[in-house]
């Protein structure tokens, strides 16, 4: 089950050491099904570190009290205007992405710090960006330092440039290794999505699909297992889904990633570590990936607990996978140290230290 105990005490403690009071925009996912929160992070730093949630939707607002309720949370102060933000927070959360849609809701009379997620920015990028700064946000979250890994931010979102919070995926309980290494098919799985670039007609995506115009598809490595797959079957499986289609949901990625020894992973496009990272080597199955700077700085070393390859070069990934299905004992040992490296990762760890990547900024700001 997800971890949801977060006592009223943790959190006295936190505001007793930092006096730092914060407060989470819209948090939708509090009222969600956690099981499958790629995001999980969010509720747990909510439930933990935050003191306060702000509501602009308020149609929900009897649910979030409901569940504030059955939680037993009524110490989370629940929050309906911008004069009540002022009064009682330090800094504003915003974790639910799209700040094109949801940054209306907060203008500049709200004198505290903000940082809002900008998940997938590649979505009315130049409005994005527009409202973020029409809102005055200090920072923005990522799923790694976007400024510093993609082309397309750094166009598009010019100022956030060394005011990105990377916060990774991470990963959920249900991520385990649950199967002995030697009873594992011995070759790579290749899990996710394979979305062409327009793949949405509402012009959302116009300025992504003009700035990748000489691009097809969002990740490139799995639509080239698509194509290969027949080739490549000595070496990879797939649960990818061939065009038309772009997603195949009739698998269960836990057991996928426990029944095989090693599983491919693509940063795609806007070169981030996607959810699949973490979620992996949890379940004690070695990443074969391109060799990036993204992956370094979160741990991973090639040979020691990944497989790494030189970026495009798909004939040195096949080859290093056959070495390691012909190696055993080299790849079990590099499972046991991505095992290690899992559990920076857990939702937990990653909630604990975004909270104090957050007061390290506020500390600056204030």
């Amino acid at each position: 089950m997800f971890n949801t105990d977060h006592s009223k005490e943790d959190v006295k403690e936190i505001n007793k050491l930092d006096n730092i009071r914060i407060a989470v925009h819209n948090p939708v996912f509090l009222l969600e099904d956690q099981y499958k929160n790629f995001n999980g992070y969010n509720y747990i730093f909510t439930l933990k570190y935050a003191s306060s949630i702000y509501i602009t939707d308020y149609r929900k607002l009897w649910r979030y009290r409901k569940k504030l309720l059955e939680m037993n949370r009524e110490d989370i102060k629940i929050i309906i205007s911008e004069a009540g933000l002022n009064r009682s927070c330090d800094i504003l959360v915003g974790f639910t992405g799209r700040p094109d849609k949801i940054l209306h809701c907060v203008s500049r009379k709200y004198r505290g710090m903000k940082i809002y997620h900008v998940m997938d920015y590649v979505m009315n990028a130049s409005k994005s960006y527009k409202k973020l700064a029409k809102c005055e946000v200090d920072y923005v979250m990522g799923y790694c330092d976007h400024s510093k890994y993609c082309e397309f931010f750094k166009k598009y979102y010019p100022s956030y440039s060394g005011r990105v919070i990377s916060v990774p995926f991470g990963f959920g309980d249900r991520f385990v290794n649950a199967k002995e290494f030697e009873e594992r098919c011995n070759k790579a799985i290749a899990l996710g999505s394979v979305n062409p670039i327009n793949d949405v007609s509402d012009g959302s995506l116009d300025e992504y699909t003009e700035f990748y115009n000489t691009e097809t598809f969002t990740h490139k490595l799995r639509r080239a297992i698509v194509e290969n797959r027949e080739k490549w079957s000595a070496w990879i499986d797939d649960k990818l889904p061939t065009y038309p289609e772009t997603k195949n949901a009739h698998y269960d990625p836990v057991t996928e990633l426990n029944n095989y020894t090693m599983f491919i992973n693509d940063a795609g496009l806007m070169n981030f570590p996607p959810a699949r990272t973490y979620e992996g080597i949890a379940c004690g199955c070695v990443m074969v990936a391109e060799n990036k700077e993204i992956y370094k700085e979160l741990g991973f070393i090639d040979s020691v607990n990944c497989i790494l390859f030189e970026p495009g070069n798909y004939e040195q990934m096949i080859t290093k996978i056959d070495y390691y299905m012909k190696h055993s004992e080299i790849l079990k040992n590099i499972h046991k140290n991505a095992l290690l490296l899992s559990k920076r990762y857990t939702h937990e760890n990653i909630a604990k230290r975004l909270y104090g990547e957050i007061v390290e900024k506020y500390e600056s700001w204030k």
